[in-house]
């Protein structure tokens, strides 16, 4: 199962299609009701406070993990085109976003991407956030497979 799916986000419809293939590779994977419901929840809701619709360099790649024994879904954002709301008080690679403050600015774009972050954190196991050069914003999602 190491198969991977790229999808372009050009509009709501490409959100819904997303999200459908993250909750049927989900249930694929054998994983609970509960756990495809909050990837695909997570997944859908990130996207769309991402703004990914409509943002010519927005994309989103989905796979499947298996890690010493362990069995999980990836789903990985870009998006670029300038993201100054971004604070550099992330820490890639830790599973976790260092303090409250993840974003700087204001608007209801960032208010809402910063909860739906908020919510989102509750929904997997992890959320690393990566600022990569030039202008790139990178969100990685991970829910490992429960035992149910």
């Amino acid at each position: 199962m190491s198969n991977s799916q790229m999808f372009t986000i050009r509009n709501n419809l490409d959100v819904i299609l997303m999200r459908m293939q993250v909750r049927d590779l989900a249930r694929a994977m054998g994983m609970t009701l509960s756990d495809q419901a909050c990837i695909a929840l997570a997944a859908s809701s990130l996207a769309n406070a991402l703004g990914l619709e409509g943002t010519p360099a927005g994309h989103v790649t989905m796979d499947c993990l298996n890690d010493a024994g362990r069995v999980g879904i990836r789903v990985i954002y870009i998006k670029s085109n300038g993201i100054p709301f971004v604070d550099e008080d992330v820490s890639p690679g830790n599973g976790t976003l260092l303090g409250d403050s993840v974003f700087l600015g204001g608007g209801a774009s960032s208010d809402l991407l910063t909860k739906t972050l908020d919510n989102t954190k509750w929904m997997v196991d992890e959320l690393n956030m990566e600022k990569l050069p030039p202008d790139v914003l990178k969100i990685t999602l991970v829910k490992w497979m429960t035992e149910g």
